[in-house]
């Protein structure tokens, strides 16, 4: 049951249509309190996607202040915040992923996905590839597939290590050493074997937005050991329709 204090503020925020800075500020401030109640903060975010850039603005000069500080909290609430306005500013989404919490890694991830801009695929690559943390790993994979057919080779790339860690690539399969995929995975210098489910996203995505020379590696899946992964890689070769 909600306490009339709970309710006064709810109303308050509800009744704000066209936010002034003031406003905005006053809003913000609810998100700075580690004691407020939750569903104070859902009801904020919303105004704040609305607002723009404006809130973004005034979002930023008050997480300048909090940016040093140790609660996980407000660390979370803030990065959500963020994520959630399209105007916020691409710097911010490096910071988050970089962090230590999963849940702001996530949000930064979340961020760059609305972003949507080429120029941050690699970052999101390399949290995908390299971030321990799974729920992370996929929120890197979902973002970056919205770049569709353009950012294939990065889904290629992961295949094609993995099934070569694995052994079981034939000739024309390691012809990737000279492609494209390639490449990337130079600039990653980094891959690993990929978690079991986080390489059956990949290879789900792999289906969504492969094109036909994207079989060779969803083949090599199909006799997979782990059912599960076997029976994506099947169910990704049927979506891919060759020529």
């Amino acid at each position: 049951m909600m306490t009339p204090n709970l309710q006064n503020k709810l109303q308050l925020i509800r009744s704000i249509q066209s936010p002034t800075n003031e406003d905005l500020f006053l809003l913000i401030q609810f998100l700075t309190d580690p004691n407020e109640n939750e569903i104070i903060c859902a009801a904020v975010y919303p105004v704040l996607q609305n607002a723009g850039k404006p809130a973004a603005d005034i979002l930023l000069s008050v997480y300048s202040e909090l940016v040093d500080s140790k609660n996980e909290k407000l660390q979370i609430r803030f990065s959500y915040a963020f994520s959630q306005i399209p105007e916020s500013p691409p710097f911010i989404f490096e910071k988050f992923i970089q962090s230590e919490i999963p849940r702001v890694r996530q949000n930064g991830i979340i961020g760059f996905g609305h972003l949507n801009d080429r120029k941050y695929d690699f970052l999101l690559f390399d949290t995908l590839i390299n971030d321990d943390d799974l729920e992370t790993a996929y929120e890197a994979a979902a973002a970056l597939s919205r770049g569709g057919p353009e950012v294939l080779n990065y889904f290629e790339t992961i295949m094609a290590n993995d099934l070569e860690q694995n052994s079981k690539v034939d000739t024309r399969q390691k012809s990737y050493m000279d492609s494209q995929t390639k490449i990337e995975a130079d600039k990653a210098n980094i891959l690993k074997k990929p978690d079991k489910h986080v390489l059956a996203k990949v290879i789900e995505i792999a289906g969504d937005i492969g094109s036909e020379n994207t079989l060779q590696y969803l083949a090599a899946y199909l006799d997979h050991p782990d059912e599960r992964i076997s029976r994506i890689a099947a169910e990704s070769v049927q979506k891919i329709k060759p020529k």
